[in-house]
């Protein structure tokens, strides 16, 4: 029989852990509890939050109507749901040439869910209210901010092209225009926003004297 399994070791093994445990008991104990509370809590935070995605996603996939979408919004705020919900309602009042209205809920929706994915897409909500309000000035304006502030979004581009567009037949700057449509084509050469640029660009006569530049798109 080896000495690390003698009886004497054992015994003495077996005297050192309830020597630790007489004197440590009260800690472990404690710590076994908040333990166990954290993981109880934890447990119950995502419990709870699969079930307000569920319902949440329900109401949405119903909701038919303005009031459907403005009850989930209220009974669950903080959801993904309701983020759609906010775009989806704001979209309907300026449809309905309700701007300011419209405007109202995608400031909403930026102040709430400054990180969402679909912030870039409310933000350029705005700006299009703007432009359907016939302020033509605030709406380049706008378009450069939001190009600037979301510059990897694929609202980027677009908000590229819908500057360029608009400033290409206003006196005098139609050279900014080309500038515009030049910068579009090098930062998002895949974009569609660049591909409607280069036929822009051709009726612009940018290509006059430049071979580089791509043929327009039939």
């Amino acid at each position: 029989m080896s000495a690390s399994s003698s009886p004497l070791t054992t015994g003495l093994n077996a005297w050192e852990m309830e020597l630790f445990w007489g004197k440590h008991k009260r800690r472990i104990r404690i710590g076994a509890i908040v333990l166990g509370i954290v993981i109880l809590g934890t447990l119950i935070f995502f419990m709870r939050d699969y079930r307000i995605r569920q319902a949440s996603e329900t109401l949405l996939a119903r909701a038919s109507t303005a009031e459907q979408l403005q009850k989930l919004i209220l009974k669950y705020p903080s959801s993904n749901a309701a983020a759609s919900a906010l775009l989806l309602l704001a979209a309907e009042k300026r449809n309905a040439g309700n701007l300011g209205e419209a405007d109202a809920l995608y400031q909403k929706f930026l102040k709430r869910f400054p990180q969402h994915s679909l912030a870039p897409g409310a933000a350029l909500g705005i700006v299009e209210n703007i432009l359907a309000a016939g302020r033509r000035d605030e709406g380049i304006s706008a378009l450069q901010t939001l190009a600037a502030k979301y510059p990897t979004s694929y609202v980027a581009p677009f908000a590229l092209f819908t500057q360029a567009d608009l400033l290409a037949f206003l006196p005098g700057q139609a050279p900014e225009a080309k500038k515009q449509l030049r910068d579009l084509n090098r930062q998002f050469p895949d974009s569609v926003s660049a591909r409607y640029s280069i036929n822009l660009l051709v009726l612009l006569g940018a290509q006059e004297g430049s071979p580089k530049e791509k043929k327009p798109i039939k």
